[in-house]
């Protein structure tokens, strides 16, 4: 019997679609999911960030980042996890769209629909995960330039844990970490600050955009 026999047939473009999705997903180097509108809206934003250290995830936070955007098309940008943020951001804001980028490789951040995403949201934010990833995935690539432009043109940015650590002038990378599993400790890292695991990279973002 036929998959689709039982379907009645105003639903079978939506099987054909989803289907047709699934079949080109693995042709691309990243993940990207969508909720809310397909069109893109521009939208009046105000420069601000949204630091958190980790943990639960702070409604506040959010509502401060989405009052910020105008509204617009709110960006998720992770390296690794699903789409969870899409509909915890949607039921705290009133926004055009939420997005979320998985972004896994040099491969994924040199895509042109990726820059192409991060240039048409009106805020952007950072998950938790690695901070490794991000650095070794997203340095040198039209992912750092495009952050870095939409700070420059007064988008809201949030992070929290990694998409934290990775916001302040000087960024604890953990590229280290590949070295050995074990927590990086304060003793080892006060008796030798030139211990290979103590990684600094400097400069991923910066806060250009708010300077006077």
């Amino acid at each position: 019997m036929s998959p689709f026999r039982c379907i009645p047939a105003r639903h079978l473009w939506i099987v054909v679609l989803l289907s047709t999705g699934s079949l080109f997903a693995a042709d691309r180097p990243y993940q990207y999911f969508r909720a809310g509108s397909p069109n893109d809206v521009q939208t009046k934003t105000s420069p601000g960030f949204a630091l958190m250290g980790g943990g639960d995830d702070l409604d506040a936070a959010f509502k401060y980042m989405c009052d910020h955007s105008g509204g617009g098309d709110f960006l998720v940008l992770r390296a690794s996890g699903d789409d969870n943020y899409n509909p915890y951001i949607q039921g705290l804001c009133k926004l055009n769209s939420v997005g979320t980028l998985i972004l896994t490789s040099p491969e994924a951040a040199h895509d042109p629909f990726v820059a192409d995403a991060i240039r048409h949201a009106e805020a952007i934010f950072i998950a938790g995960g690695d901070q490794a990833h991000y650095i070794n995935w997203w340095m040198d690539t039209p992912v750092q330039q495009g952050l870095n432009e939409a700070i420059e043109r007064g988008v809201p940015l949030g992070g929290t844990s990694a998409g934290l650590a990775v916001q302040g002038e000087f960024v604890y990378s953990a590229q280290g970490d590949a070295l050995d599993d074990k927590d990086l400790s304060s003793p080892l890292t006060l008796a030798n600050p030139f211990h290979p695991r103590v990684t600094i990279v400097r400069n991923f973002l910066t806060s250009q955009g708010l300077r006077p």
